[in-house]
C-alpha cells in the first residue's frame, strides 16, 4: 500500500473516527454520571441509616 492510499483512507475515515471519537466520549460521560449517582444515592442512606450529625468547628490560634 502507497503512501498516498494511506492518505486517502485517512481524509475519508477521519470524519467517521471523529464522529466515532464524540461517540465514545458521550458514552464515557453518561457512565460517569450513572456512577456519581449511585454512589451520591448510597452516600445520602448511609447518613439517614446511622443518623449521624456533622458540625464543623473552628478553632482559633
Amino acid at each position: 500500500m502507497q503512501i498516498a492510499e494511506v492518505i486517502a483512507y485517512l481524509v475519508i475515515l477521519a470524519p467517521c473516527l471523529t464522529a466515532l471519537f464524540e461517540l465514545l466520549t458521550q458514552v464515557v460521560k453518561f457512565l460517569q454520571a450513572i456512577v456519581d449517582a449511585r454512589s451520591s444515592k448510597k452516600n445520602k442512606k448511609k447518613c439517614k441509616k446511622n443518623n449521624h450529625l456533622v458540625t464543623l468547628t473552628s478553632q482559633d490560634g
